[in-house]
């Protein structure tokens, strides 16, 4: 609601209508050629990939911060942490991979990952600090499946709906637009996150504060250099929640939950974003996939005008 804010989007939205109006000045020439929006399973795609990329990288971008506050993992150990969601990612990309080779179906893996995804949202909703790792495991694998279903079956989509010689163009624009989806989720949701936990700073300092006030436990070692203010507890835990993983339970469980409620809310925003995604997925239509590589077609095509 800031004025910078505000100013940043009526220029991001200014340069939207620009960029539009100069591809349809350049026709053929265009970076993006507007004629392949005519395709509605080109442009369903496309819509698709950008509300994935705001679901994607928005709830996902939360995952590393609640590991690391929750349950203090240091940056390298959050990493190893999100494994789980690379291991189904990676298993649903080759299985809807090879089933779609031998089948030519691939509408099913739109609908199915944008079910998945929205049903780990939905679970990972329900966070609280009290979950053991395993627990977090079980959404992070759910959301890979998804995500794994998704990646490339959005790319053939749109290479499918389009000639040949417009192939390239299809494919970049398909991850460019995923892209500028995933940018702009990174953006709400982070402001989601931290500016749920700042409303929750003072709750959380009310609670913690009769523990402050005992000197014989904040002259425990794990509790020296703890927040003492609301301002100086919501600054650490946007740079560095380190003094989080040794403190007392008394001092450290009423900050966790508060961050894992705060992360609980983004991943329902994350879940409603997946849902209109599961709707979009729905209408896409499925065309069947081609049969010669772009470059078998494009010499037929030039061998015809030939002639």
């Amino acid at each position: 609601s800031s004025t910078e804010a505000i100013i940043s989007y009526l220029v991001g939205g200014l340069g939207i209508i620009a960029f539009v109006i100069v591809e349809r000045v350049m026709g053929a020439d265009a970076l993006l050629p507007l004629h392949l929006f005519k395709s509605r399973t080109f442009t369903l795609s496309t819509v698709l990939g950008v509300i994935i990329g705001v679901g994607m990288f928005g709830g996902m971008i939360s995952l590393p911060l609640v590991l690391q506050i929750v349950y203090g993992a240091t940056p390298t150990e959050a990493g190893y942490l999100m494994i789980p969601m690379v291991f189904g990612l990676m298993t649903a990309s080759i299985v809807s991979g090879r089933i779609t080779s031998k089948t030519g179906k691939y509408k099913i893996f739109m609908v199915l990952g944008t079910a998945l995804m929205a049903l780990s949202y939905f679970y990972l909703s329900t966070l609280n600090y009290t979950w053991s790792i395993w627990q977090v495991s079980v959404g992070m694998v759910v959301m890979g499946l998804g995500l794994g279903q998704m990646m490339q079956t959005l790319t053939i989509a749109s290479q499918n709906a389009v000639e040949a010689k417009d192939i390239g163009v299809a494919t970049s624009s398909a991850t460019f637009f995923r892209q500028m989806g995933g940018t702009l989720g990174v953006a709400v949701f982070l402001s989601i996150l931290f500016n749920n936990m700042a409303d929750r700073v003072p709750n959380v300092f009310a609670k913690i504060a009769p523990s402050l006030k005992d000197q014989a436990l904040m002259a425990l070692p794990g509790n020296k250099g703890f927040p003492t203010t609301p301002m100086e507890l919501g600054g650490r835990l946007s740079t560095d929640s380190s003094f989080l993983k040794n403190a007392s339970p008394e001092l450290a469980n009423p900050v966790k939950q508060g961050f894992a409620e705060s992360a609980a809310n983004v991943f329902v925003s994350a879940s409603l974003v997946v849902v209109i995604a599961f709707v979009v997925a729905i209408f896409v239509k499925e065309i069947a996939l081609r049969t010669k590589s772009g470059f078998q077609e494009r010499a037929e095509d030039a061998a015809a005008s030939m002639h």
